[in-house]
C-alpha cells in the first residue's frame, strides 16, 4: 500500500507573516511541494555529519571543524585544490586519528593552505574543493566542500573584505521569478542574475525575507558577490518577535539551519533574522545578533533589516535601514548636489551603515512587458494600468497620474 504524504507549506503551523517574500503572493506566491533535489543516502557506520571551514587567510590556514557519527578508531585526511583560477592551488593532504567517542565527536583540525595560498574576493574569486575523508576499518566516507579563503569583517564604518576597505554596492532579491512561481535550482541561472548586476557595477545582494538555495551561493562564489541571505520571515503583520510566539524559534531554528548547510560558502556574508519585525523585537534581535556573534566568525550580523520609523538596533554589528526616502517634493526636488551623508541621523551611527529603499516612486509601466510574463504568473496589476489610461474620460492628467499612484499601492508596497 502506498502512503502519499503532501508537504504543507500554509502558515497554520508557523505564521512568518503574509507579506513575507518567501511565501507572499505579491513575489512568488505561497506554493506547496518540493522544488529542487530531493533524495536518500546510505552512509558507513562512521560518518561526517557536518564539515565547517574558518577561512584565516591571515595565518594562511583554515580551521575544518568536524563532527563524526560513529564508534572506535578513524582517520581523518583533508586536502584541498582550487578549481576554478587560471593559477592552480594544490594543498598537501594531512591526516589525524581520532579517538570516537560513542556517538557523535567533534573535532577541529588546522589545514595549513601555504604561501601559494589563493585569496576570494569580488575581484578574484578563488575558489577551493575540500577533500574530506574519514576511515575506520575497510571503510571510507568521502565529502567535498566549497569555500574561499576570505575575511569579511568590520572596522568602524567600513566593511573589509581580506584588509581591503569595500564599499557595498547592491541591491534586493524579492523572490520574483515570475515564469515558474518558484527561485531557480541550477547554477546557471542564478549566476546569470549576478552577472547582470555585476555589469551594472554592483557587488552585493539582500534577500529580502527569504533564503535562496544553494545553487544561488555556488554561482555567487563563482561571480564574486557578496550575499545577506536573511530569516524567512517579516514578523509584523500577524506574527510578532519577542512575545513567546512559535515565530521566535523558529527563526532561530531556520538561521541555524541555513548557516550549517551554506556556512561555508565564500559568497555568504551577511545575515538578518528577517525584515520590519515588531513586537518586543528589539530585545530578541539582540539576543540574536549576540548568539551569532559568538558562534560564526564567518559572517557579520544585523538584527533585522527595516526601513523608516523603526529603532535603531544598539547591539547591531551593522545597520539595514531605509534611506533618503522623506524628500518633500513639494518643498524641494531632488537634485544631483544631494548627499546622503548630509542626513543628521548617520552622525550617531558608529557601525557600518546600509542604505535601502532609497528611494520608492511612482512610475509609468512598460506595458510591453505583459506578453513577457508567459509562466505562472500574470502582469494583471499592468493590465489595470493600461484600462485607466486607456480611459478617454481621463482629461486631467494630474488627476490621472493620482489615481494610478492610488492603484500601484497594493503592488508596491513592498518591492524593495
Amino acid at each position: 500500500m502506498q502512503h502519499h504524504h503532501p508537504v504543507d507549506n500554509r502558515i497554520k503551523e508557523i505564521n512568518v507573516g503574509p507579506d513575507s517574500h518567501s511565501i507572499t503572493d505579491q513575489t512568488q506566491g505561497n506554493w506547496n511541494g518540493i522544488v529542487g533535489r530531493i533524495c536518500l543516502q546510505t552512509t558507513p557506520k562512521t560518518f561526517f555529519d557536518d564539515i565547517q571551514i574558518y577561512p584565516e587567510p591571515e595565518q594562511k590556514q583554515a580551521r575544518v571543524k568536524v563532527v563524526i557519527k560513529g564508534a572506535g578508531t578513524a582517520k581523518v585526511k583533508l586536502s584541498a585544490e582550487s578549481f576554478n583560477t587560471d593559477k592552480k592551488h594544490i594543498v598537501p593532504a594531512i591526516q589525524q586519528e581520532i579517538k570516537l567517542n560513542k556517538g557523535v565527536t567533534e573535532t577541529e583540525i588546522v589545514l595549513p593552505m601555504g604561501n601559494d595560498m589563493l585569496l576570494w574576493d569580488e575581484f578574484h574569486p578563488a575558489l577551493y574543493k575540500l577533500k574530506a575523508e574519514v576511515t575506520n576499518g575497510k571503510k571510507t566516507e568521502i565529502k567535498e566542500i566549497q569555500f574561499g579563503m576570505r575575511r569579511f569583517e568590520i572596522k568602524g564604518k567600513w566593511f573589509y573584505v581580506n584588509g581591503r576597505k569595500t564599499q557595498l554596492r547592491g541591491t534586493v532579491e524579492n523572490c520574483d521569478f515570475p515564469l515558474t512561481g518558484y527561485a531557480p535550482m541550477d547554477v546557471e541561472s542564478w549566476e546569470r542574475v549576478f552577472r547582470i548586476c555585476r555589469s551594472y557595477g554592483l557587488n552585493h545582494m539582500r534577500f529580502h525575507s527569504f533564503c535562496p538555495p544553494e545553487a544561488a551561493f555556488m554561482a555567487a562564489d563563482r561571480v564574486g558577490f557578496y550575499l545577506q541571505p536573511e530569516g524567512p520571515s517579516w514578523p509584523n503583520h500577524g506574527p510578532k518577535l519577542g512575545l513567546g510566539q512559535p515565530i521566535d524559534t523558529y527563526l532561530m531554528d531556520e538561521t541555524i539551519a541555513l548557516t550549517k548547510e551554506y556556512g561555508n560558502y565564500a559568497s555568504y556574508c551577511m545575515l538578518a533574522c528577517g525584515n520590519e519585525p515588531s513586537g518586543r523585537w528589539v530585545e530578541w534581535v539582540t539576543k540574536f545578533v549576540e548568539y551569532w556573534e559568538k558562534k560564526d566568525p564567518r559572517h557579520v550580523y544585523t538584527g533585522a533589516s527595516v526601513g523608516n520609523g523603526w529603532q535603531w538596533q544598539p547591539r547591531n554589528q551593522y545597520h539595514v535601514k531605509a534611506g533618503a526616502r522623506g524628500l518633500t517634493w513639494s518643498k524641494r526636488q531632488p537634485s544631483t548636489q544631494d548627499d546622503y551623508r548630509f542626513q543628521n541621523h548617520l552622525d550617531t551611527v558608529k557601525q557600518p551603515y546600509v542604505s535601502h529603499e532609497t528611494g520608492q516612486w511612482c512610475a509609468f509601466p512598460n506595458f510591453n512587458e505583459i506578453r513577457k510574463y508567459t509562466g505562472v504568473n500574470k502582469a494583471k496589476n499592468f493590465e489595470i494600468f493600461k484600462d485607466i489610461l486607456a480611459d478617454n474620460h481621463m482629461s486631467d492628467q494630474a488627476h490621472l497620474f493620482m489615481m494610478l499612484a492610488e492603484s500601484c499601492k497594493p503592488f508596491v508596497t513592498n518591492m524593495k
